[in-house]
């Protein structure tokens, strides 16, 4: 009648909002964090034959990025 069960007001309580390391909220889509570094990444694969070497430095420093947010970059080979 008037009273709700509680598993009633369970499934009405907000969600906490999960929170990267960095302690900002963790954004669900990579793509939508370090839209700069990932810009100058981007860049320099282009302009370079062999990106991966050329651009170690800014491949480092988009993945320092990413994790700072919670993401799980694995390490490349």
């Amino acid at each position: 009648m008037g009273n709700s069960s509680s598993s009633e007001q369970a499934a009405e309580a907000p969600k906490p909002v999960e929170l990267a390391p960095n302690g900002e909220p963790k954004p669900k889509c990579p793509m939508c964090v370090c839209k700069e570094l990932r810009a100058e990444r981007d860049s320099c694969m282009l302009e370079h034959e062999d990106g991966k070497t050329a651009c170690k430095e800014q491949i480092d420093a988009l993945n320092k990025c990413l994790q700072g947010y919670g993401f799980n970059i694995p390490a490349a080979k």
